[in-house]
């Protein structure tokens, strides 16, 4: 799902320094060194190579001492800093230092020191709250981005010294050294999470789940920040928990991905799979600091003490393909939702196509019901279904146009995929046994009956077969008024089909007296192949064809009653 592309080292005159912090926005990376450096570099993709280009914009010295925090805005040009205990806002621009966090407001008020983290919430557009630790006490502040402004308008008092921050809307969650709580930022209403034994708290926000994860031990916690009223809160309840294969040093986020960075490699778990689903383990060093990725646009680096890296996260398609191929298709649509292009036309084409993918996910798993629920919401060419059950596609259908689907499962072919394809192949009717008579679908089900496991077998192969020919007649009935008429001709053949396979000699007869696209090239070698010569012989005189109707009907036996009770007089 994850690739790992290095992207720079440090630079010479920066070689006796460690990464300490690093965020990133877009396709522009901040990162803070150990001697108090602050560096902005640029990334752009070599699209021939399938890689990507550094080169560094700017420096500045911050302080001596290491820089802790980087925070990117992620609305406004702005970079906060923890550097030497102090907070700065910095220009992202050419990084120069707009003005520090203040202890108060006015002339005599002095940058608030033994500052140990920082978070901010946006707000709205232009406005966002920040919150400030300082050993016992949480300072908080209105920051208004355009004037350049910070208003201090509250102080808690806290248990004990906070060490890691998540802040969105109002609500606060803080790691102390032996427990997690929540609070409310204006009233300090609080209340406890869960406690710490021996391990550091971590806190990771996830912005666009409204939520965030607390570490304790080699597990994360997922926690709801939503705005509400924290009484309510149940620390009691059972919560969405990540289980990783050691203590990760740090946690990164972007949606759908969770990336454990452990000690000696760094574990991606889906939110949507809920499951860790791959392990890098080449790189230089133990990981040391990532950026947050607010937004979907942003890339997701890792640093070690000298590397920075970026976690390349497969397309939105192969995303998407995925969960379609798992059958996760309520996960595949939010995918979607949450990664819109923008264009109404293409968001609606890709959700077209994965109703079509997912119609075949259920169909090559013998689950026809779903299957033609999802081909209904989109305008699937009808022949892309039915190039699927051949005995039901005219013989030339396939030269017009045609798409065959395939199912390629993800992984090599094991047990489980050859069931699936034996499971498909029990959808098929055939239409004659080897030495050419005709095969009833009872006896076609006790033949593959003994290729089938015990759970699907409760659902018996006459049953499947028999419902989705029903939902095969089903959906082509439903398409027949709106699509063109080369479309028509492959459906009233399959109808025609489908009535043979079912016995019904009511439906065809209703379906060749009355108005059809039916193609005497498509229908005659099946009816005589079949030796349906009353059906044959109705064919010929619908299509005016009076004298191979006379020869088809002298063929069928009774010809002379179902002449005269059958033929309407229109025909003359």
């Amino acid at each position: 799902m994850q690739r790992v592309v290095k992207l720079f080292t440090l630079p010479k005159d920066a070689r006796k320094d460690t990464i300490t912090a690093l965020d990133c926005r877009e396709n522009v990376v901040f990162i803070g060194t150990s001697g108090g450096l602050m560096q902005k570099w640029r990334l752009d993709q070599d699209i021939a190579k399938e890689d990507y280009v550094s080169r560094q914009l700017n420096q500045v010295q911050l302080k001596k001492k290491p820089v802790m925090q980087i925070i990117v805005d992620p609305t406004w040009p702005r970079i906060f800093t923890l550097c030497d205990e102090n907070v700065c806002v910095h220009s992202t621009d050419n990084l120069s230092t707009v003005f520090y966090i203040t202890d108060g407001e006015g002339g005599k008020s002095q940058p608030l020191k033994a500052c140990s983290c920082i978070a901010i919430a946006p707000v709205h557009k232009g406005t966002h709250r920040i919150c400030v630790a300082t050993k016992r006490k949480l300072h908080l502040y209105t920051y208004k981005l355009a004037e350049n402004t910070h208003h201090l308008f509250q102080v808690l008092v806290m248990p004990s010294a906070v060490q890691c921050l998540a802040f969105q809307g109002e609500t606060l969650c803080c790691g102390y050294h032996k427990e997690y709580s929540l609070l409310n930022c204006y009233s300090g209403e609080a209340t406890g999470l869960f406690s710490l034994s021996n391990n550091q708290p971590h806190i990771k926000s996830l912005d666009s789940e409204h939520a965030a994860l607390c570490r304790s031990g080699n597990i994360s916690i997922k926690v709801s920040l939503k705005d509400a009223d924290i009484k309510n809160f149940n620390p009691a309840l059972t919560r969405d928990t990540i289980i990783w294969s050691a203590e990760p040093r740090a946690i990164a986020f972007k949606h759908p991905y969770v990336v454990g960075l452990l000690p000696n490699s760094v574990e991606v778990y889906s939110m949507y799979e809920g499951e860790v689903v791959q392990a890098l383990t080449n790189l230089s060093g133990a990981i040391l600091a990532c950026s947050r990725c607010p937004s979907t646009k942003d890339n997701l680096c890792i640093a070690t003490a000298k590397d920075v890296y970026m976690l390349v996260s497969a397309s939105i398609e192969t995303q998407v393909k995925n969960l379609v191929d798992n059958l996760k298709t309520t996960e595949a649509f939010e995918l979607l939702h949450k990664n819109s292009t923008g264009n109404e036309a293409l968001d609606q084409k890709r959700l077209k196509q994965t109703h079509i993918d997912i119609g075949f996910a259920y169909l090559f798993r013998g689950q026809p019901e779903p299957a033609f629920e999802h081909f209904a919401a989109t305008n699937i060419d009808v022949r892309e279904v039915l190039i699927h059950f051949p005995e039901l596609l005219p013989a030339n259908a396939r030269e017009e146009g045609c798409v065959l689907h395939n199912w390629e499962p993800t992984e090599p072919a094991n047990n489980a995929t050859i069931q699936l394809e034996e499971r498909y192949a029990m959808l098929h009717q055939p239409m004659h046994n080897d030495d050419g008579s005709r095969v009833s679908i009872d006896s076609t089900a006790q033949r593959a009956s003994s290729m089938l496991d015990v759970e699907f077998a409760l659902n018996t192969p006459t049953k499947l077969m028999a419902k989705t020919i029903d939902m095969v007649y089903l959906f082509m009935s439903s398409r027949r008024e709106s699509c063109d008429e080369v479309q028509q001709r492959c459906i009233d053949y399959a109808s025609l089909v489908v009535g043979i396979m079912k016995g019904d000699k009511r439906q065809n007869y209703d379906l060749l007296r009355n108005e059809n696209h039916l193609d005497l090239r498509d229908c005659v070698p099946k009816l005589e192949d079949m030796r349906l010569y009353r059906e044959l012989g109705l064919l010929y005189y619908y299509k005016e064809e009076y004298e191979e109707a006379a020869r088809a009907l002298d063929k069928a036996d009774g010809i002379r009653g179902m002449v005269a009770g059958e033929v309407p007089p229109r025909v003359g």
